[in-house]
């Protein structure tokens, strides 16, 4: 690497020797070289205590793995490269196995090979990395927790050096008994963290899709699926390319939980559903907080990094500062926001924010002059927080009137980031318990949304999983009889009670569809627009038969999705003796024409 490893070590241990000294905890050289190994034998050993209770359990696992082969000839373990201490290629074994797969890792904690808790298993290199191969990988890592959470913004080679850097080389200047029981207390929340994280990842088994897609669908709303960094090079790429352009093109942001979903559902909040759902290909709305990860989980999406807008600011205004965008901060109580540009300044000196404004104005006749102000300071980016959905109402209604170049609504940030709030620690949010954090410090205003709130979301989502199962019980009927059958998705008061739409579902439909080899066949009025889906969804879905038009051949079932449908096709179709459920879903082509496979 290019890089030198003993410069990268030398320059975190210069920060935490000088700390050391600092507090005259700095020890002598000749106490450091006759303490270290005897600190590397009992952290080794405590490693090995807790792995013998469980050596019964694996041994039983792995006799049953080696009948199993006896019988079946089905290997029993499968092996992954990764780099081990040195920096050294090493193969590691699993157990072939749907269950404790993962068990066959403490075979090689015990042989040395693999720590119990450490680094991730990484099987990619990046420039800078080398520091971290002083230490042997660990089964228990924290890369694996926040990507389990969603939270691992920072990306594999930073999350292992946090790692690295706070506990093992933290520990290694000063190993004393102190350090070294402060080191198993920590290392031993990382193991709760890390059960928690395993019951994150059972939900996260998404099969049938070759890999991340972007957008995904849930109550019938388009969700930007993508990671923070491609957020923010796509952040950048908007206000660079409306920089010097006569006419502006703007871009919207909005962040939704299961709180919003909820809201959806009110007869009086008809309009905040129109702006969710039918949002347009240029704005983006970002899914925030563990129950909408496992709502899509639940439907068959698999979901990239949690955006939100609290972890997303402080990489905006890094952005903003380096690439001098400028900021307008609107909304929360009178203040709030000076206060929050001052401590943003502070931490950013080249940061621009041109002007501030509280969020308790009249809305209705002082809003010109507000929208007037902000593009007169030709703002690049406006963040307001009205909280939804009335900072989401605001921003369509005055989105036309402003020429800034990105408008987010982002809810109660402000609160956070002028210190009124306080946010809970990183610990907790690695686990997806931050919302318990906020319960917390506002039991009586959180109650409602969490206690009363999550559960009732978790519960129409699963309708949306009855909807799928109701779809899925028809199709086989009709399968069973040999006839046709269409069903008119747009106008089922099943579908508009539930606030749901066929393309949340068809994940899951298409593994259904898949496992029981029935070809979709795709019906527009523009036979290049249908090849193009075609094409796009045999990518994503490639376990999947798809074909362009009105089937033509008498295959066992066919499911068509189309985008109308006349009665002479129907009965063109029953003429030939096509057998199939005819689905009339006006918006699903349209989606899934633009849906990409991320790399």
């Amino acid at each position: 690497m290019p890089r030198n490893k003993n410069n990268e070590r030398e320059e975190f241990s210069k920060k935490l020797l000088s700390k050391l000294a600092a507090d005259n905890k700095k020890p002598k050289k000749y106490q450091h070289n006759f303490r270290l190994p005897l600190f590397h034998f009992w952290h080794r050993l405590w490693h090995i205590l807790f792995i013998i209770p469980f050596l019964p359990f694996i041994w039983i696992l792995h006799l049953v793995l080696i009948f199993r082969f006896i019988f079946t000839s089905k290997p029993i373990f499968y092996t992954q490269e990764c780099y081990g201490k040195k920096g050294n290629l090493i193969i590691i074994k699993y157990f072939n196995s749907n269950i404790g797969s993962n068990f066959a890792l403490f075979y090689h904690v015990l042989s040395g090979k693999l720590n119990l808790i450490g680094y991730s298993l990484n099987t990619l290199r990046e420039l800078g990395d080398s520091f971290i191969y002083d230490y042997a990988p660990g089964v228990i890592n924290l890369w694996y927790i926040r990507s389990a959470s969603r939270t691992a913004y920072e990306g594999i080679k930073e999350t292992d050096k946090e790692f690295v850097s706070t506990l093992l080389l933290k520990a290694e200047l000063n190993p004393d008994i102190i350090s070294f029981i402060k080191l198993i207390k920590a290392e031993f929340l990382l193991m709760i963290r890390f059960l928690v994280a395993g019951i994150f990842r059972t939900f996260q088994k998404v099969k049938h899709l070759p890999g991340m897609i972007d957008p995904i669908f849930l109550f019938n709303t388009r969700l930007r699926n993508v990671s923070m960094q491609q957020t923010m090079d796509q952040i950048k790429s908007t206000i660079n390319n409306n920089g010097g352009n006569s006419v502006i093109a703007k871009r919207k942001i909005y962040f939704v939980n299961p709180d919003c979903f909820n809201k959806t559902f009110s007869p009086a909040l008809v309009d905040y559903k129109a702006i969710l759902s039918e949002s347009n290909l240029e704005d983006w709305i970002f899914a925030d907080g563990i129950g909408i990860n496992i709502a899509v989980d639940m439907l068959g999406y698999p979901k990239n990094e949690n955006i939100n807008g609290t972890d997303l600011l402080p990489r905006l205004v890094e952005l903003a500062a380096a690439n001098d965008f400028s900021l307008f901060l609107l909304g929360a109580k009178e203040g709030i926001a000076v206060t929050m540009k001052e401590k943003l300044i502070s931490q950013y000196p080249d940061l621009q924010i041109k002007g501030t404004q509280h969020g308790y104005f009249d809305w209705d006749a002082q809003s010109a002059d507000i929208v007037q102000k902000i593009n007169d300071l030709q703002v690049d980016i406006l963040l307001v927080a009205f909280g939804a959905p009335h900072q989401e109402r605001w921003i369509e209604k005055w989105f036309p009137h402003l020429n800034c170049s990105l408008v987010i609504g982002v809810g109660g940030l402000f609160d956070f980031y002028s210190g009124r709030m306080k946010r809970a620690p990183r610990w907790l949010r690695d686990i997806g318990l931050e919302w318990v954090f906020r319960l917390l410090m506002e039991p009586r205003r959180m109650f409602k949304r969490y206690i009363i709130g999550n559960p009732l979301f978790l519960r129409r989502v699963k309708k949306i999983q009855m909807t799928a199962a109701w779809l899925t019980r028809r199709i086989m009927q009709t399968k069973k009889h040999r006839n046709l059958q269409v069903i008119d998705f747009d106008n089922l008061d099943l579908i508009k009670k539930r606030n749901t739409g066929f393309v949340d579902i068809f994940p899951m439909i298409a593994d259904f569809c898949s496992s029981k080899q029935i070809s979709i066949s795709l019906v527009t009025n523009d036979q290049v627009i249908s090849e193009n889906c075609s094409q796009n969804l045999s990518h994503i879905f490639p376990q999947n038969n798809f074909i362009c038009g009105f089937p033509a051949h008498k295959e066992p079932f066919y499911l068509i999705i189309a985008e109308s449908i006349v009665p002479q096709q129907i009965g063109a179709l029953r003429k030939a003796g096509i057998s199939a459920i005819c689905l009339i879903d006006k918006r699903f082509i349209n989606e899934f024409i633009h849906i990409k496979i991320l790399e």
